[in-house]
C-alpha cells in the first residue's frame, strides 16, 4: 500500500496491468459464452451424424441379410422337388453367411427343411411366432431377440412369407455388435421396436436369457425421457450424459448414442485454459512494457526531484545557492515543469534580497516603535499620577465644601431662632 502511494511507476504499471486483466477477463467471459453455444451446436451435429451413421450400419446389416432371405424365398417359391431336397441349398446359404446360425423353409402345411436342425416328427411351423408373423405381415418380419437354446447365442429371426410357405433365418446379433464401431466419446446401444435393449455397454442391460431390460426400466426410465426431450440424465454409472437416437427404418429398432456431459464441456474448458494462459502471458508482457515505459517517463521526474531536494537541503544547511537551476532535457510536460521550477527559483532569487531589506527596515521600525512606546508608557505613568493627585485634591475640596455647607446651615438655624424670638 505504501509502495502504491509513493511510487508513480508502480501505480502506472499496476493500473495498466489491471486494465489489461479486466479487458481479457471480459473478453474471455463473452467469448466463452459464445463459444460454448457454438461448440454445443457443433457437437450436437457431430453426434447426430454419428448416430445416423450407426443407424445406417445396423440398417445395412439387416438389409444384407434380408437380401439373402429374399433370394432364398424366391428359390423356395420356384422349387418343385421334395421339401427335403432343399437341404443342400439351405446348408450352402448358412455356410456362406457368418451372420446366420440357421436357415429354413416351411411350407403351408407346417413342414420344413433346415440347414442343420433336425426337427421332431410332430414339428409344425404354423405354431411358431416367426411363421405367424410372416404370414400376417407384408414384407420381412423380425421377431424380438432371444437366446438360442442350442447355440446359446443372442439371435433374432427374420422371416418372409411366400405362396408356398415361409422362409426364415436366425441371425446372430453378436455379428451385428461386431459391425458397430467403437465410440471414442461415450457408447452406443441398440433397442428393438418394443424398447427392449439388445446391445449395451453394461452387461446388466444386455439381453440375457428371457430377461430383457427395457428403455422404460433402464436407469429408472431416464433413457426414454432423455430421448424424448434431449434432457440431461444420470446414467447407470452416475455420469451426467445426453442421448442422441435414430430409428432403423427397416425394422423400427433404435440406435442410440450416449455422450457424457464432459464431452460437451471439454472444448470450453480447453478454451478457458488457453484464455487463462494468454491472459497471464499478456499481463506479464504488459507489466514489463509498462514498467520500461514508466521508467523512461519517470526518470526525468526522479532526476528533477533529486536536484530540487539537493538545493533545498543546501539552503537549509546555510550553504544553498539560490542561483542554482534544474537541468532537464525533456521537451514535454516534464520539461515545462522544470522550466516552471527554474522560473520560481529565479523569482525567489530576486525576492530574497528585497525580503532581507524589508526585514532590516521592519527591524529598525520596530526598534523606533519600542522607544516611542517606552516614552508613551512614561508619559502615561505621569499622567496617571497627576490624575491621582487631582482626584485626591478634588476629594479634599469636596470635604471642605461639605463642612462649609453644614456651617451655613447651622447659621441659618440660629438666625431663624433669633427671628422667632424677636417677633415675640
Amino acid at each position: 500500500m505504501a509502495l502504491f502511494k509513493k511510487s508513480l511507476r508502480f501505480r502506472i504499471t499496476f493500473l495498466v496491468v489491471l486494465l489489461v486483466l479486466a479487458l481479457f477477463i471480459a473478453n474471455a467471459v463473452v467469448s466463452t459464452k459464445q463459444a460454448k453455444v457454438k461448440f454445443e451446436s457443433l457437437l450436437d451435429e457431430k453426434y447426430v451424424a454419428t448416430t445416423e451413421y450407426l443407424s445406417e450400419v445396423v440398417e445395412e446389416w439387416f438389409a444384407e441379410n434380408t437380401g439373402v432371405l429374399n433370394a432364398m424365398a424366391a428359390y423356395a417359391d420356384s422349387y418343385t422337388g421334395e421339401l427335403s431336397g432343399m437341404h443342400p441349398f439351405l446348408a450352402e446359404v448358412a455356410d456362406g453367411n457368418e451372420d446366420v446360425t440357421e436357415v429354413y423353409f416351411c411350407d403351408n402345411s407346417g413342414k420344413g427343411a433346415f440347414s442343420s436342425y433336425n426337427p421332431p416328427a410332430d414339428f409344425d411351423a404354423r405354431t411358431r411366432a416367426w411363421y405367424v408373423g410372416a404370414k400376417e405381415k407384408s414384407g420381412v418380419y423380425f421377431t424380438q431377440p432371444y437366446v438360442d437354446m442350442i447355440s446359446g447365442t443372442l439371435c433374432i429371426t427374420a422371416s418372409l412369407a411366400t405362396d408356398k410357405g415361409v422362409a426364415g433365418m436366425d441371425l446372430n446379433l453378436s455379428a451385428l455388435t461386431e459391425c458397430i464401431p467403437a465410440i471414442e466419446e461415450g457408447y452406443s446401444f441398440v433397442a428393438t421396436d418394443e424398447n427392449n435393449i439388445v446391445i449395451h455397454k453394461n452387461p446388466d442391460f444386455s439381453l440375457s436369457g428371457e430377461t430383457a431390460v427395457t428403455l422404460e426400466t433402464a436407469a429408472g426410465g431416464a433413457y426414454l425421457k432423455a430421448m424424448e426431450d434431449d434432457s440431461l440424465f444420470t446414467d447407470y454409472d452416475k455420469t451426467p450424459s445426453y442421448i442422441t437416437a435414430e430409428e432403423v427404418e427397416i425394422n423400427g429398432w433404435t440406435v442410440a448414442l450416449v455422450t457424457p456431459k464432459s464431452s460437451y464441456d471439454a472444448p470450453v474448458k480447453a478454451m478457458v485454459s488457453i484464455f487463462v494462459f494468454l491472459t497471464v502471458l499478456f499481463c506479464i508482457v504488459a507489466a514489463v512494457i509498462v514498467a520500461l515505459v514508466s521508467i523512461k517517463i519517470t526518470k526525468p521526474i526522479v532526476d528533477m526531484t533529486k536536484q530540487v531536494n539537493k538545493i533545498a537541503d543546501d539552503i537549509k544547511a546555510g550553504e544553498g545557492d539560490t542561483t542554482a537551476r534544474i537541468v532537464c532535457k525533456s521537451q514535454d510536460e516534464i520539461g515545462r515543469v522544470s522550466e516552471g521550477v527554474n522560473s520560481l527559483m529565479a523569482e525567489l532569487d530576486n525576492l530574497i534580497p528585497s525580503a532581507k531589506n524589508a526585514s532590516d527596515t521592519v527591524t529598525g521600525r520596530a526598534q523606533d516603535m519600542a522607544q516611542i512606546t517606552e516614552q508613551i508608557n512614561d508619559a502615561i505613568a505621569g499622567i496617571t499620577q497627576a490624575v491621582e493627585d487631582i482626584a485626591n485634591g478634588a476629594t479634599q475640596q469636596a470635604q471642605d465644601v461639605q463642612a462649609a455647607t453644614e456651617s451655613v446651615e447651622e447659621i441659618g438655624e440660629v438666625i431663624d431662632s433669633v427671628a422667632e424670638t424677636a417677633g415675640t
